[in-house]
């Protein structure tokens, strides 16, 4: 549904993609004010059902499911270099996956493995080599181009992929803890704080977009 509203406006209402995630991060404002009324309201049946499949419990999970997906809605939509925190299965893989790999170019820059098949080949069993070994290190050495260089700046890049992907998974597990403390001492009034949160994103949009059109407008 989010991505069809999202489609929606930009085809037919040719919106911008700014427009676009404020109206989503707007939705899910509204209903995170839905799950705080919904969540007060049958507060104790839900916490009295011993029944899983309780048309109580249901209807939570429903609408916090419907949250997540229109944040992960508006993420895709306005903040493409942030990774949605809502995609946690995806998210973690791909930290697994970085960080095993940012581990091994780490441990081949500092010379405790070789990832390069050809490193543990002698001369002869490299297909179509016609430099020496010497000659090749010299080659590459006046051009500049020195293996410990290349090695540092892989690394370094893959550490920066780790940190990007990183942050929203700490940010999950870290508002997962707050957000279980929470909701045992204040039960649903805890919505209120992640609608704070949503309900400034949405002012910092409108802000950031109303002053690039006062600014166009002033150079045209």
């Amino acid at each position: 549904m989010t991505n069809t509203l999202a489609t929606k406006m930009k085809l037919s209402y040719k919106l911008m993609g700014s427009t676009i995630a404020s109206v989503l991060v707007g939705l899910e404002a509204i209903s995170f004010i839905l799950c705080w009324i919904v969540g007060y309201t049958y507060n104790n049946q839900v916490d009295e059902s011993d029944d899983i499949d309780s048309s109580y419990i249901v209807l939570m999970a429903c609408l916090m499911g419907y949250t997540m997906g229109v944040q992960n809605g508006a993420l895709r939509e306005g903040f493409s270099g942030f990774p949605a925190t809502t995609v946690m299965t995806s998210t973690l893989v791909n930290v697994s996956a970085v960080a095993s790999q940012t581990g091994l170019l780490y441990l081949e820059y500092f010379g405790i493995i070789a990832l390069s098949p050809t490193d543990n080949l002698t001369l002869s069993e490299i297909p179509g080599n016609v430099q020496t070994r010497e000659n090749k290190m010299e080659v590459n050495t006046l051009s500049g181009d020195t293996g410990e260089g290349r090695s540092r700046e892989k690394c370094n890049e893959s550490m920066t992929q780790l940190i990007l992907l990183g942050r929203p998974l700490i940010a999950f597990l870290i508002g997962s803890v707050v957000g279980a403390v929470l909701m045992e001492t204040i039960e649903f009034h805890s919505m209120g704080i992640p609608l704070a949160l949503v309900i400034f994103v949405v002012f910092e949009i409108v802000f950031k977009a109303s002053q690039s059109a006062f600014s166009s407008a002033e150079i045209t």
